[in-house]
């Protein structure tokens, strides 16, 4: 959230620098303020997205987590709840249900967030997570699956096994309420229908 602040005040500060810049008639003074703005972007962009050094012996936070009620009280899933775009979150755990590692994967629109795959195994295996837990909101507030919200936990459950990685859970959450996917007579449906393919 502070990362999107940042980046909002600067995009704000950009278009001040370059306002005033076309005030002045010298071309020199334009070219200082433009150089200037760039230098000055860069930097905040790079200290916005220092990447986290992952010790793999220590999870990262020290939290255990016991079931998908301590998922809904982690701060980062407190922040998308409100969300008018979907977020799709990884939770990465260690065996014994310690966080190792929360990012978010992508913001889609008010209907639904795309995400491939491959980035899910992708922060499973950079962060040696042994189960994942993925959650993301609905703005509508309806804890309906769409197709896609069972395509990817199907798909992301059978393709981390091969990497002995668990998929424990896909959470969906809305403003009130909460819904485990992995646990619906939609999903195991769904996931026997697939099976049998």
């Amino acid at each position: 959230m502070k990362r999107i602040l940042k980046l909002g005040i600067l995009s704000i500060f950009n278009a001040l620098m370059l306002s005033i810049a076309r005030c002045f008639d010298n071309d020199l003074w334009r070219i200082g303020i433009v150089i200037f703005l760039y230098l000055f972007s860069f930097i905040i962009i790079y200290k916005t997205q220092k990447t986290k050094v992952i010790d793999k012996s220590i999870p990262l936070k020290n939290i255990k987590l016991e079931g998908t009620k301590d998922v809904l009280k982690l701060d980062e899933v407190q922040e998308i709840k409100y969300a008018i775009r979907e977020h799709l979150l990884f939770v990465g755990l260690d065996s014994c249900n310690n966080i190792r590692d929360i990012s978010l994967l992508g913001i889609g629109s008010s209907k639904n967030v795309i995400i491939d795959t491959k980035e899910i195994i992708r922060m499973a295996l950079l962060t040696a997570s042994d189960k994942v837990i993925l959650v993301h909101n609905h703005p509508s507030n309806s804890l309906k699956p769409s197709k896609d919200d069972l395509h990817i936990t199907y798909i992301t459950d059978e393709i981390l096994k091969p990497f002995n990685i668990e998929l424990l859970d896909h959470i969906i959450i809305t403003e009130d309420n909460y819904m485990s996917m992995k646990k619906t007579d939609i999903y195991k449906t769904y996931s026997e229908e697939n099976k049998k393919l």
